[in-house]
């Protein structure tokens, strides 16, 4: 593997960001801890999306929780989260796939002048 420089040196930021400031086994513990969090609450925001996924194309919140390892009202409140962001997707997505627009108050326009009329 190769790394070019820029990349390098983000590493060594979010390194030291961690580090606070001690040297040694401290600091390095340190920062082995808060770049493991960072890993946690990206693959949790993963594990979250397909959680949602799962759900929206038929499987059941106890078939979801046996397979995540969690509890059915952790699934349920992580499902329940998506409400607002599905149709807002589905109305984005309606809008995207029009090829020639809507008719809006009596004009020919694209899903973006209907979000920016709301």
């Amino acid at each position: 593997m190769s790394y070019n420089e820029t990349e390098v040196l983000a590493a060594v930021r979010r390194i030291e960001k961690y580090r606070a400031g001690q040297d040694g086994e401290i600091g390095a513990a340190l920062a082995v801890v808060g770049l493991s969090s960072e890993r946690v609450d990206k693959e949790s925001a993963i594990r979250d999306d397909m959680i949602r996924v799962a759900h929206r194309v038929g499987a059941s919140l106890r078939q979801i929780a046996e397979v995540s390892g969690l509890n059915r009202k952790t699934v349920s409140n992580i499902v329940g989260a998506d409400k607002q962001g599905y149709w807002a997707a589905t109305f984005l997505r309606y809008f995207q796939h029009r090829q020639f627009g809507r008719f809006w108050g009596g004009r020919c326009v694209g899903w973006q002048d209907v979000l920016q009329q709301r």
